[in-house]
C-alpha cells in the first residue's frame, strides 16, 4: 500500500542589520549615534539551518587617547543566556544570541553581569592617533545567531536591545554612566509551515520521506502492518486521507474485480475510507515541536473469502491543511 504526503514548504531567512557609529568629542567624551538607528525589518527564519549574521559598529573619536567599550542589554527575555524575539499575538518566541564572533561565541552582555573584556566589544584610541587630528574611527564586529534547534509559531516577531558606549574598561568605566545609548530594534516574520512525513514505526521526522509502502507479502486475514505519520506544523492543522479504491486492495488485473478488504486505524482510532473522498483522520492537531507530532497508522487485512490469486494494492493520499 503506497502513501503520498503533502510536500513541505521551505522557509528561508536573510537578516540584515545596519552599522552603528558612535562619536566621541574631546574633553567631555560625549558620544552620539551618526546616521540611522540600527534596525532589522521583517527578517525571515531559516528552518533547520543556523543563521549567522556578521555586523559592524563604527566608533568615531576626537580628543585625547582613550579606551572604550560597548555593551548589549538582555532584551525582553531579561536573561543574557536566553535572548529571544517575541510574537505578541501568539506569545511565540524565537531564540537568538549576540556573540563577539562565530568561532568563540562569547555572549555580549552589559555591566549588570560584571563582564570581562571578552564579554563586551572593546577598543582604544592612542594619543598618537588622537594627535593626527580631524577624528579617527575604528570598526568593531559582532554576530547575531538564530538558534536552529527551534520551531517558532507562525507570526511576526520583535525585539529591542539597548546598546551603550562607555569610556574606559568594564572594570573601570569612566563617568557616572554610559556616554550614549541606542535602541537596536529587530523584527522577523515566521511563515506558516506544514510538513508531513511517512516513516517506519519509531522513525524520526524526515521531510524527504513522503511515500511509504506497507508490504504484506503473502496475504492472510489478520495480517497487520504499521507505520508512523509525522506532522511538523507551526500552527493548528487537520490531516485527511483518501483511498484510491475506497478502502479495499484491488487485484492488479484489468479483467478481474477481486478485492481484499482491510481496516485502517490512525492513532488507535478506526477510519472508514469507503466513501473514496477525503476523510479527516486528525481533525485538529498542532502546533507541533520541531521533531513533529507522531501518529501510528495501522492496517489489518480482513477476511477476503475466495479472492483470485494475484497482486493486490491500494493507494492512500494524505493531505494536511491549516486551521
Amino acid at each position: 500500500m503506497g502513501m503520498d504526503g503533502y510536500l513541505k514548504r521551505h522557509i528561508l531567512m536573510l537578516v540584515t542589520m545596519l552599522a552603528v557609529s558612535f562619536f566621541v568629542t574631546e574633553g567631555l567624551w560625549s558620544l552620539s549615534f551618526r546616521g540611522r538607528t540600527p534596525k532589522i525589518n521583517n527578517a525571515q527564519f531559516l528552518l533547520d539551518q543556523e543563521v549567522i549574521i556578521s555586523e559592524t559598529i563604527r566608533v568615531n573619536h576626537k580628543g585625547q587617547g582613550t579606551d572604550f567599550f560597548i555593551t548589549f542589554s538582555t532584551g525582553q527575555s531579561g536573561q543574557f543566556a536566553n535572548r529571544y524575539l517575541l510574537d505578541p499575538v501568539s506569545g511565540g518566541i524565537m531564540y537568538y544570541q549576540v556573540y563577539d564572533n562565530a568561532a568563540d561565541r562569547r555572549i555580549l552582555v552589559d555591566l549588570s553581569a560584571g563582564p570581562s573584556l571578552s564579554q563586551v566589544l572593546s577598543g582604544s584610541f592612542s594619543d598618537a592617533e588622537a594627535a593626527a587630528g580631524g577624528g579617527t574611527t575604528k570598526d568593531l564586529t559582532f554576530v547575531v545567531i538564530l538558534d536552529p534547534d527551534q520551531f517558532p509559531l507562525a507570526g511576526q516577531y520583535a525585539e529591542e536591545l539597548r546598546l551603550e558606549l562607555w569610556a574606559g574598561t568594564p572594570d573601570n568605566p569612566r563617568g557616572g554612566g554610559p556616554e550614549d545609548t541606542a535602541i537596536m530594534s529587530m523584527s522577523a516574520q515566521m511563515d506558516q509551515v506544514m510538513d508531513i512525513s511517512l516513516v517506519p514505526s519509531g522513525g524520526s521526522f524526515d521531510s524527504s520521506r513522503t511515500e511509504l509502502t506497507l508490504d504484506f507479502g503473502e496475504l492472510y486475514a489478520g495480517s497487520r502492518r504499521h507505520a508512523d505519520l509525522m506532522v511538523r506544523a507551526n500552527s493548528g492543522y487537520s490531516v485527511y486521507m483518501r483511498s484510491q479504491n475506497s478502502g479495499v486492495m484491488m487485484i492488479q488485473d484489468a479483467t478481474d474485480t477481486s478485492s481484499v478488504p482491510y481496516s485502517l486505524s490512525v492513532a488507535g482510532g478506526g477510519v472508514d475510507l469507503s466513501s473514496g473522498t477525503d476523510v479527516p483522520v486528525v481533525p485538529l492537531g498542532g502546533p507541533s515541536t520541531i521533531r513533529g507530532d507522531r501518529y501510528d497508522v495501522g492496517v489489518e487485512i480482513e477476511d477476503f473469502g475466495m479472492a483470485t490469486e494475484g497482486f493486490y494494492t491500494d493507494m492512500l493520499l494524505i493531505t494536511i491543511a491549516a486551521q
